[in-house]
């Protein structure tokens, strides 16, 4: 009987506090469409998933700034790049309101913190009401399954303390750069004289731009009947369950002493009694924490970046890594890191991941100790770790009684500690994530987990023969609606290389500008730069005898890095893809798919691309014939 009431209270409850909740988001939702105000909104970041059109997830996060200004303009967009730059390394300050606090949180710990308003402190916004918040981008309102614009249009609804926005499909072509707003233009149509507010006075308020005049709208009906009802049935069959599981608890409790009372047993101990404290464990029973993973090595950082793995010889215990990190916004990730085994007595280095290890840390166990486990530091990305070092016993296993902790590498914020142990098994190599020329991720692999797979993406190389056959139409890459532009050689002429402007995007290194260098007989020529940045230029260019054949890059809403494939010219013009060699890579190597265009020997003989009147935001090549290519059409 008891169990039925149970049964039957439980999922009765249950239902309805989820048609609680759902009635609540749906009037929720609702009222934000309905009153909320149409913005555009510039991505500061978003999770590398979202660049992926092959990615299976439905939604992800995204970091963006707004203003309540009924403005979708370029200029407008190039404002909140402005802003988005001036919050790269971003600390809120002790005294800070909670917004900032929470806008500080999200930025260094790269954690979602909700789908509200956040108001950006005035020193960042300088004089104007900007807004910073974590919306869900929703891959189904993306235009081609993808992010591939640097902004997003959402709905926001500020009235007083009530705060909401969520984000909306992008408007029609040609309506979304007439202004943002499809609710405030329609507010004006629908509010009667009677609706508008007094305006003078709402002008003492902290908003730089015009208080909106509030619709009138029904009066919320509250929660149905039948809501109320079904929680209280719930509620009084479970009341019913617990009083009566109580009092028969208490019968057995006392049937149970008056037999051992009977016999000379010692009852149960009573209040104010003392009680004998528990018998110790075995003491070879492992802590509950040091028990071991599972057959599949853990890796600190869930970024979807390629896999890598390294196993020390034979009969090798790690004994510790050298490790370097370098800066992403406020917060480390690691950028390479080298293993460190004892075989036999002597140490000895192993493969190194990540192509440069200058100012390293270097962690390392004491004679007679090894690495038994590791804690650290991670979101999408390894910010910092430190090793559970233990005694290595006759067997060759290791004692988790006898342990000690290595000093912290890497970042240390306020985010949780993950720590995966061996339970005695020693750790014989380590196991990572990399992209390009830098590691992302990093675990240990354990005895006993040397057979689980790694799949490390190959150093960027010459393109193979045939890879991206030439079309009439070239490629390009990002840039989302921003204005096209070709840049062609001069008669005869063959690209060879390229000046590019490097700029600062939310602690990363990015493509600002770019200019062609072409060769025309044994002369040299420059093309026309675009984006404004003169700064940190670094130019790339082919050996004589060498012409620009490819291009391999990485990008997401904006062109951020690249890498160009020169071949050597043949006497007829063309180009020979089998006697080829790649540039040093410009621009960002993060956690985006990589992508190369061209390869297949067919000279290049200009650049496409598109940028706005102050920074290159998309780029290609112009290859020889692709010259009809019309950019204003």
């Amino acid at each position: 009987m008891i169990w039925g009431l149970v049964c039957v209270g439980l999922p009765v409850a249950l239902v309805a506090l989820f048609a609680l909740f759902v009635w609540q988001f749906s009037r929720r939702q609702a009222r934000l469409m309905h009153d909320g105000q149409t913005v555009v909104a510039r991505v500061l970041f978003a999770h590398p998933c979202l660049y992926d059109a092959e990615d299976s997830s439905t939604f992800s996060g995204a970091f963006v700034v707004f203003t309540m200004d009924d403005d979708a303009s370029e200029r407008h967009l190039a404002e909140l790049a402005e802003i988005c730059e001036r919050l790269d390394g971003f600390r809120a300050r002790r005294n800070g309101d909670e917004d900032e606090q929470t806008i500080g949180k999200a930025l260094t710990r790269q954690i979602t913190v909700g789908q509200i308003p956040l108001l950006i402190p005035d020193r960042i916004a300088r004089g104007k009401a900007v807004y910073f918040s974590t919306p869900a981008v929703m891959r189904r309102m993306l235009p081609e399954g993808r992010l591939v614009r640097d902004y997003i249009y959402l709905k926001v609804l500020i009235d007083g303390d009530y705060r909401d926005l969520a984000m909306i499909e992008y408007p029609e072509e040609g309506v979304q750069r007439q202004g943002a707003s499809d609710g405030r233009h329609n507010d004006s149509r629908r509010r009667s004289s009677a609706e508008i507010v007094d305006e003078g006075d709402e002008h003492d308020n902290d908003w730089p731009h015009p208080v909106r005049a509030q619709r009138s709208r029904p009066k919320p009906s509250g929660m149905p009947v039948w809501g109320w009802v079904a929680i209280a049935v719930g509620a009084g069959l479970l009341i019913v369950a617990v009083v009566t599981l109580a009092a028969r608890g208490g019968r057995k409790e006392d049937q149970a002493r008056a037999p051992a009372a009977a016999q000379g047993q010692p009852a149960q101990p009573q209040r104010g009694q003392p009680v004998a404290p528990p018998a110790a464990p075995p003491p070879d029973l492992p802590s509950p924490t040091m028990i071991p993973f599972g057959k599949e090595p853990f890796i600190l950082g869930s970024i979807g970046d390629p896999m890598f793995k390294t196993i020390g010889p034979p009969g090798a215990v790690l004994i510790g890594v050298e490790a370097r990190f370098e800066k992403l916004g406020s917060n480390d990730i690691v950028r390479a890191v080298r293993p460190i085994y004892r075989v036999g007595g002597k140490e000895e280095r192993g493969r190194q991941f990540g192509d440069d290890l200058t100012g390293t840390v270097t962690l390392k166990a004491k004679p007679g100790y090894a690495v038994g486990g590791i804690a650290g530091k991670a979101e999408w990305w390894c910010h910092g770790f430190s090793f559970t070092y233990m005694r290595v016993k006759p067997d060759g296993t290791l004692d988790p009684a006898d342990t000690y902790e290595s000093g912290w590498a890497g970042w240390d914020g306020p985010i949780p500690v993950i720590r995966i142990v061996g339970g005695g098994a020693p750790a014989v190599g380590i196991v990572g994530k990399i992209v390009g020329s830098k590691t992302t991720a990093l675990g240990v692999v354990f005895k006993g987990q040397e057979a689980s797979e790694a799949d490390a993406e190959k150093p960027v190389g010459p393109a193979p023969p045939g890879v991206g056959p030439m079309e009439a139409k070239p490629v390009i890459i990002a840039g989302g609606r921003h204005p096209a532009f070709k840049d062609m050689a001069p008669e005869g002429g063959v690209l060879v290389g390229l000046e590019l402007a490097l700029g600062q995007f939310f602690g990363k290194d990015v493509i600002k500008a770019a200019r062609p260098i072409y060769r025309v007989g044994e002369a040299e020529r420059p093309g026309v730069f675009r984006g404004t940045s003169r700064q940190r230029l670094t130019v790339i260019k082919a050996k004589p005898g060498y012409a620009v054949g490819g291009l391999a890059c990485k990008s997401g809403a904006n062109f951020d890095g690249m890498a160009l494939t020169f071949m050597r010219v043949k006497a007829d013009g063309t180009l020979d893809p089998a006697d080829a060699y790649e540039s040093e890579w410009v621009g960002w190597v993060g956690d985006k798919p990589l992508q190369r265009v061209g390869g297949d020997g067919t000279p290049a003989v200009g650049v496409v691309g598109r940028a706005s009147a102050a920074e290159l935001n998309g780029f290609g090549l112009l290859f020889r014939g692709q010259e009809g290519y019309d950019p204003t059409r």
